[in-house]
């Protein structure tokens, strides 16, 4: 499955939009890590992270609370997406 690729998530333009486009991406990324037997939570956050791009990734990093260290019973994706969907303003 490693040939599978995701395009990166466009974090510039209207923000009118950006709801339904981090909305469209992250359905496309879960359907990624399904398909390629991701399940770890450390896993599926790196591949957020890798797949989104460096535009992402800057927004993640600049988010208070949003990476936090793998410890027994949080799940470092969860936290990672619950606070991007909170960021681009996902319903």
């Amino acid at each position: 499955m490693s040939h599978l690729s995701l395009e990166k998530f466009g974090c510039n333009g209207e923000s009118i939009s950006m709801d339904a486009r981090w909305t469209q991406w992250k359905r496309a990324l879960f359907i990624y890590l399904e398909a390629s037997f991701i399940d770890k939570d450390v896993k599926k956050r790196a591949s957020l992270l890798h797949f989104g791009g460096l535009d992402l990734q800057d927004v993640f990093y600049n988010i208070p609370g949003a990476n936090v260290e793998p410890t027994e019973g949080e799940d470092v994706f969860e936290i990672a997406i619950s606070k991007l969907d909170a960021y681009f303003g996902a319903k």
